[in-house]
């Protein structure tokens, strides 16, 4: 065998070491040209090979770049800068002089983390550290006295305003300093970027600005109207069903009452038409709609009466008994004329000509009585409207010659019927905009199609399928609430007192019907008020404007209004239930949801009402803070109502939060600071403190939250909270390790399923989708279940850290499945019920850890941080070898072996 100087060389330097500055054979080797080759199965060894070939810093940046502050740790380094607790504890350590140069440090420390992504201070204290230090081991005292001092010894705590206005006035200030520096330069190039600059803010505010530029105060006098008018059309319905419905009639009964209503006024039209005398008419009348049946003879005489008195104003000789003669097909469209804001075709003013068959008329006495109300009252309340409205906003008829010497002057003609009707007087283009908004066609194609195809119907199950069946969501929402208002209006909005106020009024407005205690006097603000001064101004503006109202209205179906007004298990509820097999849209196990959900949100915005007018505000400003804090869904553009609303099925709750997100940091960011701060002394309380290894090697999800660690498991298993479903961490959790693929986990599942597949991406989990194939909780699944997605049982070793190395520790059983078909799966209506299952009876959580998950919006989550760390190396492995792949430096070569057992 022939002699190899290289290996030789090599085999020398693996057993010795340089022995003085004489000889080193590491020296002597290189000298040599022989070159030891980079290990590239290997982090390490890729980076060295990447740096060979010059792509030193693009690999330093792969490297480093897991290692870099989430969007919500700079955020809270940023807001948290301020805290002198680091300071204090130096002080006390080293004196009070090195405690005074430690605090300037620090700010310039926090805030530099915020701006580059890097931990300036791993180990920054708070003052739970600090009570800690004083001896203090009550985990609830710590808790309490180290949250205090976060907030009472926080400068930010008093001057958070000022400071956010005053970085905000300067970044304008030197925004106008360089416009103005350009303009000296090139005129036409300051012009220019202005107008670009006005032109892409219209154009953004059109599209996602509800009511933008128009009149102050036009949009809440539209949402009032509307919310008016929905409490109206509801109270009607609620009414026929009293009068006319299961509960009052059975189906004969129903029957033959409309029968002989119709064939009353069928008489009454053919004695018109003859000339007959008023006499005469009515005793064809009587003879024609006489029955035997007691109970239908006194509805039908209340039903002559109520019918009158709806005519008054339309009708100078109305018939004696008059039945509407609606086609059963057309109730839909006559139902959704009366939700714009305008003025409807009424076709009742119109003369009864008796061409309708009864065959094809609808002969529901409820249902075709509630459409003929709801239209006249509808059309009577917008006409209404529509005048003050101008006469409060706009320009009278006089005011201008005619329509064009108005809209040269800005100001467009407002028609009751839309572009036909009665001349109303002139409004200016963005008031005319929001009016035009609620009847403008030019998203009906989308609208039409999203309803036939069944888009709507299947986007509306998947989304009331995950929120209002399951405890969590609720009890998120409720707390989620509570930090809102706090973000809004601050420390009054969790007084226990407006709280209590709050959920009073909500009960009132959930339950309907005459106010009680009306004439009550109470004090609010230190005013005298009557009860039904300060609860009347709250349910006219927010009746109907809830996530439940507004976002499920897409997929209702003709005569949806009689269906919603029905009480909980009445016969018409209870055989919707069964007819839909319990997933209809008012099937009692939704609208169990609906009514808790509803509750829930009229309950934080009259807490939000009530807060603030305690505070001294008027009616109008605390209203308008209670649609601050709680959101009006309803306020969104036609864009975002018929496209985003559709890409995105929660996009109004995602919309409302960034602008309260945004407000609240431009207006009182300690108060973001404060929250961050609560759950972060949370963690002293309920946890422990993170190494570094846990801080680096932690799943995207968690560092992109406010996570907690819990205690470990027995079986060593890490435990940490994901998240505590806070709005602060729904906003930044956008701006995570991937915003595009965030972005896409957003969207309706219709959608994203499809591109996941075609990208091989989970946009959740924001890794391979190969890589998903975890599925415990299909462990108690059927077994036809378990075949359709091929799920096998498989044996996973457990291991713990002992040392600083990983031990095993024994084996656990797991189930493993198709990617594709796990994705689908998780994409149905059907993925909340069977993960909730799997948590309430199945899963590694274990007591009180399972008790949060399973009845809070609180989501522990177990971590196998070892494994993590696999997965953390392995991904920079795949990015460096892609780097190297990409420039040709190196060449993939893949094998499948069978590993040792």
């Amino acid at each position: 065998m022939s002699f190899n100087p290289q290996q030789f060389a090599l085999s020398v330097i693996q057993k010795t070491s340089p022995t003085s500055n004489a000889f080193n054979p590491q020296e002597f080797v290189t000298k040599l040209g022989i070159k030891k080759k980079p290990d590239l199965s290997s982090v390490a060894g890729l980076q060295q090979q990447a740096e060979l070939a010059g792509l030193g810093k693009q690999a330093s940046d792969i490297v480093s770049d897991t290692n870099r502050l989430s969007f919500l740790q700079r955020l809270g380094k940023g807001l948290g800068s301020f805290n002198p607790a680091q300071a204090i504890s130096t002080g006390i350590e080293k004196g009070a002089g090195a405690g005074l140069i430690e605090y300037p440090k620090s700010i310039i420390s926090g805030v530099g983390s915020a701006i580059t992504g890097k931990d300036y201070e791993p180990e920054r204290q708070y003052f739970s550290d600090l009570v800690e230090k004083a001896g203090i081991k009550n985990g609830i005292a710590k808790f309490g006295l180290g949250f205090l001092g976060d907030v009472l010894l926080d400068p930010t705590t008093y001057f958070g305003g000022a400071i956010a206005k005053g970085i905000g006035a300067t970044a304008k200030g030197a925004t106008n300093i360089a416009l103005k520096g350009v303009g000296k330069v090139a005129p036409d190039v300051k012009t220019g970027l202005e107008m670009a600059g006005t032109g892409l803010k219209d154009a953004l505010g059109k599209a996602f600005k509800y009511g933008y530029k128009s009149s102050e105060g036009a949009t809440t006098d539209i949402l009032t109207f509307m919310s008016k008018k929905d409490k109206a059309k509801l109270e009607l319905a609620s009414d026929n069903l009293a009068r006319l419905g299961t509960k009052t009639l059975n189906k004969s009964q129903r029957e033959e009452l409309a029968l002989k209503m119709i064939a009353g006024k069928r008489a009454e039209f053919t004695a018109r038409e003859a000339g007959k005398s008023t006499d005469e008419i009515t005793q064809l009348v009587k003879q024609a709609s006489e029955t035997t049946d007691p109970i239908v003879k006194q509805k039908i005489e209340e039903q002559i009466s109520r019918s009158k008195k709806f005519a008054e104003g339309i009708t100078e000789n109305p018939y004696e008994t008059y039945f509407p003669f609606i086609r059963s097909d057309k109730l839909s469209k006559f139902l959704n004329e009366s939700k714009g804001i305008k003025v409807g075709s009424e076709g009742y003013r119109k003369q009864f000509k008796n061409l309708l068959t009864n065959e094809n008329m609808e002969l529901d006495p409820a249902k075709a009585f509630f459409t003929r109300e709801a239209q006249i009252t509808s059309d009577n309340m917008t006409r209404e409207f529509l005048t003050d409205f101008v006469g409060k906003y706009g320009k009278s008829l006089k005011e201008f010659k005619n329509s064009d010497e108005a809209l040269s002057s800005g100001y467009h003609l407002v028609k009751e019927k839309g572009i036909f009707g009665k001349e109303l007087g002139y409004v200016n283009e963005w008031d005319s905009k929001l009016i035009r908004d609620s009847i403008d066609p030019s998203f009906q194609t989308i609208d039409m199609l999203a309803k036939a195809t069944g888009f709507d119907a299947v986007t509306s199950l998947f989304k009331r399928s995950v929120t209002g069946l399951f405890a969590p969501f609720h009890v998120r929402n409720f707390m989620s609430g509570m930090i809102q208002n706090f973000e809004a209006i601050g420390i009054d909005a969790l007084d226990p007192k407006n709280i209590a106020i709050g959920q009073k009024l909500a009960y009132y407005m959930g339950k309907g019907g005459k106010i009680p205690n009306a004439e009550q006097i109470i004090n609010v603000g230190g005013k005298e008020m009557k009860f039904k001064d300060v609860l009347k101004p709250f349910m006219d503006r927010f009746s109907g404007d809830t996530f439940y109202n507004a976002d499920f209205d897409l997929a209702l179906k003709s005569g949806s209004d009689l269906k919603s007004a029905a009480s909980l298990f009445s016969k018409e509820r209870v055989k919707e239930t069964v007819k839909t097999v319990g997933l209809g849209q008012e099937a009692i196990p939704f609208k169990v949801g609906r009514a808790i959900g509803q509750f829930i949100e009229h309950q934080q915005k009259a807490t939000a009402y009530i807060a603030s007018l305690n505070q001294g505000k008027s009616i109008s400003e605390a209203l308008k803070l209670a649609e601050t804090a709680g959101f009006d869904y309803r306020a969104l553009t036609k864009f975002e109502s018929q496209i985003m609303r559709r890409l995105i099925p929660f996009y109004s709750f995602t919309r409302k939060n960034i602008e309260l997100q945004l407000k609240t940091l431009g207006e009182n960011p300690q108060r973001i600071n404060q929250v961050i701060r609560f759950f972060g002394n949370i963690g002293s309380l309920i946890g422990g403190n993170m190494s570094q290894e846990e801080k680096e090697n932690l799943p995207n999800f968690i560092r992109e939250s406010l996570g907690v660690k819990l205690k470990d498991t027995p079986e060593g298993l890490k435990q940490y909270i994901s998240s505590f479903g806070t709005p602060i961490e729904a906003f930044t959790q956008l701006f995570g390790a991937n915003p595009v693929l965030r972005a896409l986990s957003m969207t309706n599942p219709i959608i994203k399923a499809p591109v996941e597949i075609g990208i091989g991406k989970d946009s959740f989990r924001q890794i391979d989708l190969k890589d998903v194939y975890s599925a415990n909780e299909y462990e108690m699944a059927p077994q036809v279940i378990k075949d359709l997605l091929d799920i096998k049982e498989v044996k996973k070793p457990t291991f713990t850290t002992v040392n600083g190395k990983s031990v095993k520790t024994g084996e656990k059983t797991a189930y493993i499945a198709d990617p594709v078909k796990l994705l689908i799966a998780r994409s149905l209506f059907t993925s909340r019920g069977v993960s909730y299952l799997d948590q309430v009876f199945g899963n590694d959580l274990k007591g009180f850890v399972k008790t949060l998950k399973t009845t809070t919006g609180i989501k522990p989550q177990q971590v196998d941080i070892e494994q993590q760390k696999y997965f953390n190396e392995l991904d920079k492995q795949r990015a460096l070898e892609d780097l190297l792949n990409r420039y040709g430096v190196v060449k993939k070569f893949e094998r499948t072996y069978i590993p040792k057992k």
